[in-house]
């Protein structure tokens, strides 16, 4: 992961969410691992934003398992803040697709994290496949690299 922090493109899916208790520590402070749970929040709101759920996709044939996940925390969230998550694809391939999601207070002005989770596409027998056509185009609206 690059350390220049990027800055989300115009066409990144964003949400709002409020930090829940539950996912706090004994300091205050957001638990760092459900900055993972955030950056599958966005992917998946992404996602439904296209037009499809993960069981939609597993309906087809097509899964989309973890093959790494980068984190880097640039600052931290507390209970009862309201944060901004914007996710984008930052790289779509034959059979893998690159999802990078920041986490900002609402204006943008502070980052709190980056992550970026690289997905493989298989089928039901875990064999590499191409993503299907109209899956990668719905993607690509999301895009910074095009398909």
């Amino acid at each position: 992961m690059s350390k220049a922090v990027p800055v989300p493109p115009e066409n990144a899916h964003t949400m709002k969410y409020r930090v829940p208790y539950s996912e706090t520590d004994a300091m205050g402070r957001v638990y760092y691992a459900n900055y993972l749970v955030w950056f599958e929040r966005g992917r998946t709101e992404m996602l439904r934003s296209m037009g499809y759920a993960y069981k939609d996709l597993e309906e087809r044939g097509v899964l989309l398992p973890v093959r790494q996940c980068n984190t880097r925390y640039l600052g931290f969230a507390q209970y009862d803040d309201e944060i901004l998550l914007a996710t984008w694809v930052s790289d779509l391939r034959r059979a893998r697709i690159e999802f990078t999601t920041m986490a900002f207070n609402p204006d943008y002005s502070k980052p709190i994290t980056l992550g970026v989770v690289e997905l493989a596409c298989v089928n039901r027998d875990g064999k590499p496949m191409q993503f299907p056509e109209e899956i990668s185009t719905a993607f690509s609206k999301y895009s910074i690299t095009g398909s």
